[in-house]
């Protein structure tokens, strides 16, 4: 699957923004965020992670089993093997 395809975490970005009290807040919340990203990319296979972005962004397991070609098993047993591997991150 091509990176294009990909949902990134940059939504979550202008998210922030919205909400953030402060500049020094939002700062620290894009590092915060940066951080979370780079460790579930290295925690994560492309699979887990791509579906992980995927559903985070709001996509059903119907929509993020079409966008990736699999089955809605295999998207709901990344999802848990995500939460396996990163329940611990924070």
């Amino acid at each position: 699957m091509p990176d294009s395809a990909l949902v990134q975490i940059d939504g979550l970005s202008e998210e922030l923004e919205d909400n953030a009290q402060s500049p020094e807040q939002l700062i620290m919340d894009r590092e915060q965020l940066g951080s979370m990203q780079s460790k579930l990319r290295a925690l994560l296979s492309d699979r887990e992670y791509q579906t992980l972005m995927l559903y985070a962004s709001g996509l059903s397991y119907s929509a993020i089993s079409q966008k990736l070609g699999i089955t809605e098993k295999s998207v709901d047993n990344a999802l848990q093997r995500v939460r396996r591997k990163a329940g611990g991150l924070y």
